[in-house]
């Protein structure tokens, strides 16, 4: 699930997408594609959440709720590497439309059973024991 636009500080779109996979279901991904080829970060599902309302995350991976230059809800989402740094801005409505996505898929707190079902089918059980 995808299809969230993103963009530059400055407004310019970044080809990217904001991906949900339920094999991953804690994570979120922020796959940039540049002419060199693609670039995934993953994020905390739940730092995305609550970058919605306030600061979260530490290091690498920081989001926070913001205005854009219309005065329309946003959210950074600041990446942080050894090569650089790069902050980029998503529609707050939309970051809650792909959120609300994965939650209804995957709730907040039953990560841990789709976990264990991916196990189970992997090892050819029934249930993870």
């Amino acid at each position: 699930m995808g299809g969230v636009p993103v963009e530059q500080s400055d407004g310019t779109a970044v080809p990217a997408t904001l991906c949900y996979d339920v094999r991953d279901p804690y994570a979120v991904a922020l796959t940039f594609r540049p002419a060199e080829g693609p670039v995934r970060w993953l994020l905390a599902r739940e730092m995305l959440v609550r970058g919605l309302a306030g600061p979260a995350g530490v290091g690498a991976v920081r989001v926070w709720p913001a205005l854009d230059a219309q005065l329309h809800p946003s959210v950074v989402i600041d990446l942080r590497s050894p090569d650089g740094r790069l902050s980029v801005r998503v529609s707050a409505p939309a970051v809650e439309r792909f959120l609300a996505r994965t939650i209804a898929i995957v709730p907040i707190g039953d990560e841990g059973l789709h976990l264990d079902a991916e196990l189970a089918a992997l090892l050819g059980t029934s249930d993870a024991e």
